[in-house]
């Protein structure tokens, strides 16, 4: 149990150094326009309003490439929980970034 918790930890601190070079290459890129790096402000502020799994399942699938059967061990649910989780959460964040449109 307490190997299984420190894997979990150890993949999650991991996951988070992924998540934190994809945020600084955005953010440093010398040939990103400031439009890219509010757009892309704009999409972690609105991740950072879902639940918190569906904004983990999204981060490991979408930005940092993990297999569905890897999401599923990590947060230690069936495959279909994890499916359902990241397609509410693209809805979701759908409806959200349409609305912050929308009030543009």
């Amino acid at each position: 149990m307490a190997r299984n918790i420190f894997r979990k930890r150890l993949s999650r601190n991991k996951i988070r150094e992924r998540f934190d070079i994809l945020n600084r290459q955005h953010q440093y890129d010398a040939g990103s326009e400031l439009e890219t790096n509010v757009d892309i402000g704009l999409l972690y502020e609105k991740m950072d309003l879902l639940p918190t799994k569906q904004k983990e399942a999204l981060i490991l699938f979408e930005i940092s490439g993990f297999a569905l059967k890897e999401i599923q061990e990590i947060q230690g649910d069936s495959l279909s929980a994890v499916k359902l989780r990241l397609s509410r959460g693209r809805e979701k964040l759908k409806e959200l970034l349409s609305d912050t449109v929308i009030k543009l």
